[in-house]
């Protein structure tokens, strides 16, 4: 599948790794399974049956149709591969006595035309009639505003929104109109038609609960998720989905060990992957609940047309008295919830050069006129960024600016550094209105009074995305978790998204992350369990991995010649009609090799052939990007999206490259891996590809593999560097490389374990610290205080082989990466002890990851001796 789907493309995939991928299927993913023929009058459906069961087409009768004017019947082909189908087909339209073939497809979602849902093969699914009907779908968010009548305008038994609970006000009713998250997240999975737009949900046909964990801001706790999704499960959930993240990178996480409990129990769970790949690998935030087992992580791919949802208002050039207005849509600013402007307002171009890339990045001259009675307009351009633009406005008194370019693609502007409103036009309504001022004519804005975005008038732009369309996010949270599972497990639409939004605010907006992809992907297995009729994850799991869609790295700007790496993408783009079709069903879903410490060379799974005839598959694989997780082992820096490349791949062999499943029936095949050499195994390489296996029927699958080639448990956990970790010359303030070992701090004696603010220090006395970097995570970091020279007796406890004189509380539960801590020390212990005059030294201990609590060789150890002396009482 990866391969064939990349060349029909017309992409070149370089650096394949298998001469035995199939790159020759055009099979249509289109072909539905119901048909009709019209016979001429010598022909009945008796005989035509007898022929197609002749060349081994099983077809079921439907329906004989026999009239004066029309001769047909309506038939199903049925546990057929699309290749098969699309082959059947064909030969019935070759025979003499048929006329004519129709699809019979049911057209309840003929229409769907919706960008994502093209892209996920939503719309194949959708024609048939399917749309996740009987299916229960939990959501643990913001709340939604039921009221809305794309959402069904009710709440309770009978509504689309049919049962749920606020667990964040205690209420009954999970009602928001402040915050829109949950709203939206609601219209991606099951918005129904009757709106202004069409808008369709993935699986209109679902009844959903909503379990309301989250206010007006985005902040969501641990506790109020895990009732939320708990009670969920409660309620009779048969897909439990949740967009919020919780940073942990372990699957100890209580909110991912409530999933992985729900999952076991046989409930489809679905969770974000996050938002932080400028992080890159082993990211921070995002983790829990995506990285429990079972839990499908949802990465999130580009919508490949940009809906833009604006306003229209009219223009008029010149004003007389039979001038004719004309429309133009525009982006209301960001968070405006009504249009800031009332009346007719003169339009005044900084500049009369469309093309202008420097647009207001100086202060603007002397001559510029007073620009509070102007709609002032000004290009988007790439010397300097608008809030400068803004500053600039301001200060010659523009209360009002409109926007364009540098493309169609309109974007909201915060609000600015100025008491200015902002608006953007596309690109080409700019340049039609600096040519009309060019040619000695003014133009004249007309904002209607008393309008909100509510009652304006509005209209649905889509523009091309050519760049980004159809790749991962640049914001999409890569893997690995820290054990080294394959996560994200797919990638769904969910850039530049449309959908409901709180009456209050709008009624629709556009908005991107992996918390649209996450619904998305539920609406996807809500299909699948109408289709398929089973509601096993973990089965479901591996069909939507084994036909998921693979594409190339694109990091935002240029597209790579391979494939992006399986830590940012997972098994691919979901494919609902190929899971909802596919005869194949594979033993793993994924591979993780591992690290060198714990590294797994050999994998069995079975390939399952639940069709009606004997399938040859040919095995293969293809390597994605390797990237580093460290930029080098001095600084020991985690590197930042786009990761840097690692030049190396893993190779793998098969106990057999061609094998044939009889049907009905199944067969092993051992994959061998060899992890890639020569690379710096210090800075942690992540590698990874797919298995092929493409069948005589059509079918083609993959199965993505992950590794790491360096080792996990070797890596610090603490920032060994001095830029990373140091002794701060004045906790307070201070920076790399700190302060020099052995340095002598003079303190007041201390009252306290908690540094005083600064205004009560004298300024020539400074608290000793010491400034903790971390880089990719652990369940503990332990910060002792140690007495190695003291004038007089401290008693001492020894914690992992170290005589402390107290330990200062660091932190609890897991520690993730990027976390840089400052932690000042006065003289005096936690439990109130004032240490003596003396030689310390702050000891560092992290546990290394998969490293044993009590045994004290698992930790890294740091050191950072100082002295400490008192000032006179």
């Amino acid at each position: 599948m990866i391969l064939a789907r990349l060349l029909r493309l017309g992409i070149c995939l370089a650096g394949a790794q298998a001469a035995n991928i199939r790159t020759s299927s055009t099979t249509s993913a289109s072909q539905p399974q119901s048909y009709i023929v019209e016979f001429s009058h010598t022909q009945d459906a008796t005989s035509f049956y007898a022929q197609l069961a002749a060349q081994g087409i099983s077809a079921t009768p439907r329906l004989n149709m026999t009239y004066a004017l029309f001769t047909s019947c309506s038939f199903d082909l049925k546990d057929m591969t699309p290749a098969r189908i699309e082959s059947a087909v064909e030969y019935i339209a070759t025979l003499p006595n048929v006329t004519h073939i129709w699809s019979n497809a049911k057209r309840n979602g003929a229409n769907d035309t919706w960008s994502t849902h093209l892209m996920a093969q939503v719309d194949l699914l959708r024609a048939q009639g399917i749309s996740g009907k009987g299916v229960k779908v939990g959501i643990v968010d913001s709340g939604v505003d039921f009221n809305h009548p794309a959402l069904g305008g009710c709440f309770g038994p009978g509504c689309l929104i049919s049962y749920g609970h606020d667990f964040y006000e205690n209420k009954t009713q999970p009602y928001d109109n402040c915050n829109g998250h949950g709203t939206h997240v609601a219209g991606i999975l099951a918005a129904q038609s009757n709106n202004r737009y069409g808008l369709t949900g993935v699986a209109p046909g679902v009844t959903i609960g909503m379990y309301r964990v989250a206010g007006c801001t985005q902040s969501v706790d641990p506790d109020l998720a895990i009732m939320g999704i708990n009670q969920a499960y409660d309620d009779g959930s048969d897909i439990i989905s949740i967009s919020s993240g919780f940073g942990a990178r372990w699957s100890e996480d209580p909110v991912a060990v409530v999933m992985e409990r729900i999952v076991e129990k046989g409930v489809i769970c679905v969770a974000a992957a996050g938002n932080t790949a400028k992080q890159g690998l082993f990211p921070i935030t995002g983790g829990s609940p995506a990285v429990g087992h079972g839990v499908a992580s949802i990465a999130s791919v580009v919508n490949t047309l940009v809906p833009q949802n604006l306003t229209v208002s009219s223009y008029t050039v010149d004003l007389t008295d039979n001038t004719t207005s004309e429309d133009f849509a525009w982006q209301v600013g960001f968070r405006n919830t009504s249009i800031p402007w009332a009346g007719i307002y003169p339009l005044y171009a900084i500049s009369r050069d469309s093309n202008v890339t420097n647009d207001t990045c100086q202060p603007l001259p002397v001559d510029t006129p007073d620009l509070s009675n102007y709609v002032v307009l000004v290009r988007l351009g790439s010397a300097c960024r608008y809030e400068e633009q803004s500053e600039h406005l301001g200060a010659k008194g523009a209360e009002r600016v409109m926007f364009y370019g540098p493309s169609e693609i309109t974007r909201g502007t915060d609000l600015f550094p100025v008491p200015a409103v902002a608006g953007v036009v596309p690109q080409s309504q700019g340049k039609e209105w600096v040519d009309i001022l060019n040619s000695g004519h003014d133009v004249f804005l007309h904002f209607p009074a008393t309008v909100d975005s509510n009652t304006a008038n509005w209209t649905l732009v889509f523009s091309s995305n050519a760049i980004t369309g159809g790749y991962v996010s640049v914001t999409s949270s890569w893997g690995l978790p820290l054990e080294l599972d394959v996560k994200p497990t797919f990638s769904a639409p969910g850039a530049n998204v449309l959908s409901t939004w709180p009456l209050d605010l709008g009624g629709y907006s556009i908005q991107s992350g992996t918390s649209m992809a996450t619904p998305f992907a539920a609406g996807v297995y809500a299909l699948l369990i109408e289709a398929r009729k089973t509601k096993d994850p973990v089965v479901l799991q591996r069909i939507l991995s084994s036909v998921a869609k693979p594409n190339l790295f694109n990091d935002g700007t240029i597209t790579s010649s391979r494939l992006a790496p399986v830590a940012q993408q997972g098994a691919g783009l979901l494919q609902a009609f190929d899971a909802a079709r596919v005869t194949t069903l594979l033993g793993v879903q994924t591979i993780s090799f591992n690290d060198t410490d714990h590294f797994i060379k050999e994998v069995s799974f079975n390939i399952t052939n639940t069709g009606t005839t004997d399938q040859a598959y040919q095995l293969g694989y293809v390597n994605t990007l390797t990237m580093y997780t460290f930029e080098d082992t001095v600084d020991w820096f985690l590197a930042g999206f786009p990761n840097p490349l690692a030049e190396g791949y893993a190779s793998i062999s098969f106990s057999s490259t061609s094998v044939t499943v009889p049907a009905g029936a199944s067969l092993n095949v051992t994959v061998t891996a060899t992890p890639p050499a020569g690379l710096d195994t210090g800075r942690l390489p992540v590698y990874g590809g797919y298995i092929t296996l493409n069948s005589t029927s059509g079918e083609n699958l993959s199965i993505p593999y992950a590794g790491v080639a360096g080792s996990m448990y070797n890596t610090p956990i603490v920032n060994p560097s001095n830029r990373g970790t140091y002794l701060e010359r004045d906790f307070r303030n201070d920076f790399p490389p700190g302060a020099p070992a052995n340095s002598t701090f003079t303190v007041p004696v201390p009252t306290s374990p908690t540094p005083p603010p600064e205004d009560e220090l004298p300024p020539d006395v400074t608290i000793p610290g010491i400034h903790v970097g971390t880089t990719l995570g652990t369940e503990i970091v332990r910060l002792l205080v140690v007495p190695l020279e003291i004038n007089g007796t401290l008693p001492t406890t020894d914690i992992l082989g170290y005589k402390a004189a107290g330990e200062i509380p660091f932190s609890t539960g897991y520690i993730d990466g990027r976390q840089d801590v400052d932690i000042g020390f006065t003289g005096m212990l936690p439990d109130g002890t004032v240490v003596p005059e003396g030689r310390y030294e702050f000891r560092l201990l992290a546990l290394r990851i998969l490293g044993r609590l009590e045994r004290a060789k698992d930790y890294q150890s740091l050191g950072y001796p100082f002295n400490i002396r008192y000032l006179p009482r």
